[in-house]
């Protein structure tokens, strides 16, 4: 006995499996795994996260106080401009020859890339 040859293709726009993955409840390495097989990227990167907690709430009130302190860590961290590294991590600046010595191994640590 022979099978029938019947095969379908089903043919998805990126949009669709995009809209389809942001839909389901997957855990964070399945849908990894999905958008690297099929190619979809993550959508806007520099919206806002979902909030999961109530409006109006202690725990929201807390989770963006986290998220706004993060922020500004990783703002000093990252140099960008309106924010002070000392106030970040106070105590640990470095002066003079120390911060010229820094430098050096920073540039000859990017060079190496």
């Amino acid at each position: 006995m022979e099978r029938k040859g019947g095969t379908r293709q089903l043919t998805a726009t990126v949009e669709e499996l995009r809209s389809a993955l942001s839909r389901t409840d997957l855990d964070s390495e399945q849908e990894k795994t999905l958008r690297m097989r099929y190619g979809v990227a993550l959508g806007d990167t520099e919206a806002p996260l979902a909030q999961k907690a109530p409006a109006n709430s202690a725990i929201g009130d807390e989770l963006l106080l986290v998220e706004m302190q993060l922020l500004r860590g990783l703002r000093a961290r990252n140099g960008v401009p309106g924010t002070s590294a000392s106030r970040a991590l106070p105590g640990r600046t470095l002066e003079g020859a120390a911060q010229r010595t820094k430098d050096k191994i920073v540039r000859a640590l990017r060079k190496k890339k």
